[in-house]
């Protein structure tokens, strides 16, 4: 049963350290709250793909080069939250500029979504733990 509280963490040790289990758990939240979960920032309509769950639970130099960080894994239930709250919570801080919108939790959170502003509207491009 998931937690109340939008900024729980996700714990690898749940599943007992199957990593196999883990991921399809973190898929089906991803999938979920981002990709089927009619996603809105205010009231412009955010777009997710599944090919952008990698991206938020890695990192790397390159594309080719991406290696999972608990960081991430463990706030991958954020991200939805984080995007419908930017403009009405207390402790999410937003820059917009032409091409993207940051949208960063304060600092206590130390976890930033980018989204990416299109013709099409607004699309998920990454998430990452601020260190």
């Amino acid at each position: 049963m998931p937690s109340s509280d939008p900024t729980a963490l996700e714990s690898f040790g749940t599943l007992a350290g199957n990593w196999s289990a883990y991921e399809e758990h973190l898929r089906k939240i991803f999938s979920r709250d981002m990709v089927r979960g009619s996603l809105r920032k205010v009231h412009e309509p955010v777009r997710c793909s599944d090919q952008r769950f990698w991206h938020c639970i890695s990192e790397g130099p390159d594309e080719s080069d991406r290696h999972v960080n608990p960081c991430r894994t463990q706030r991958i239930r954020w991200l939805a939250w984080i995007i419908r709250s930017a403009n009405r919570h207390p402790e999410i801080d937003r820059t917009d500029d032409e091409d993207a919108d940051t949208i960063t939790p304060c600092s206590r959170h130390e976890y930033t979504v980018v989204l990416k502003r299109s013709q099409n509207g607004l699309s998920v491009r990454t998430a990452y733990c601020v260190r």
